[in-house]
């Protein structure tokens, strides 16, 4: 089953403004990038990819379930960094509903499987997984680190 709503996407500020993510429309999976920072481009400069296959939305809820992005604060906010970059993700799931975001900061880290791991990169990781990679051929993993 698809979600009802998925729109992820990374964004950079100073120097060199970026915006880069993907959007589920009508059941159809877009990867976006944008020279303007902030602003989802319109949708006639998203690239449609290859649609994922259940098995693949599969592995992508398995993972939103190990990350357990249910819990994550709704906002992640570091004030000491003025430029840097941003995320947000908004996803209606099965049984899980979250709009979170975060500027020059992420969720904490976790232990998974016995192992302290970073569900931000995680989450970078599973998404870019189900585009095939499409996401990760536009974007530096992390602006500001």
């Amino acid at each position: 089953m698809l979600p009802s709503k998925l729109i992820f996407d990374i964004h950079s500020y100073m120097p060199g403004s970026a915006m880069h993510g993907v959007y589920l429309d009508n059941g159809e999976l877009f990867v976006f990038s944008s020279e303007i920072c902030c602003d989802i481009p319109p949708k006639e400069q998203w690239r449609r990819i290859n649609q994922p296959e259940e098995a693949d939305w599969e592995r992508f809820y398995q993972a939103l379930c190990d990350i357990q992005v249910k819990k994550w604060d709704k906002q992640y906010v570091n004030h000491r960094i003025i430029d840097g970059g941003g995320w947000s993700l908004k996803i209606r799931f099965r049984d899980i509903y979250r709009s979170t975001e975060g500027m020059n900061a992420y969720p904490e880290p976790m232990v998974l499987d016995g192992q302290e791991v970073d569900p931000f990169d995680l989450l970078y990781d599973a998404v870019d997984q189900l585009t095939g990679g499409e996401l990760s051929t536009s974007i530096d993993r992390r602006f500001g680190d």
